[in-house]
């Protein structure tokens, strides 16, 4: 129990110091940085790992791209649901539920 909650307490500072650096990236950054997060978040299942783990690589390439001047489209490109659909490829999903229950449904027919 007591290592659990100490995780849970770690993955909390880890979360907020991840948080800071999105506060530091240019307005036009943040801004995409948190659509995207609405939107990738909007898929989530499980437990949200890998859709965190999923934030934190995009907030790792967008303080890189800022830090080198390059403009977010530039990184994101002009269709940035596509660009998402990538980043969130093989995550968990709440839609693995009812995709397996509809699968399972027809392979009993």
């Amino acid at each position: 129990m007591f290592s659990k909650i100490f995780q849970i307490r770690q993955d909390k500072k880890i979360y907020r110091k991840q948080m800071e650096k999105v506060n530091t990236l240019p307005k036009d950054y943040r801004f995409v940085f948190e659509k995207m997060s609405d939107y990738i978040w909007s898929f989530a299942g499980g437990d949200g790992m890998d859709t965190l783990e999923t934030q934190y690589k995009l907030i790792d390439l967008f303080t890189e791209a800022a830090a080198d001047g390059l403009e977010v489209l530039d990184v994101t490109g002009k269709d940035v649901a596509g660009f998402c659909d990538e980043l969130i490829r093989g995550n968990k999903s709440w839609l693995d539920t009812p995709r397996k229950r509809l699968n399972s449904s027809i392979g009993r027919q």
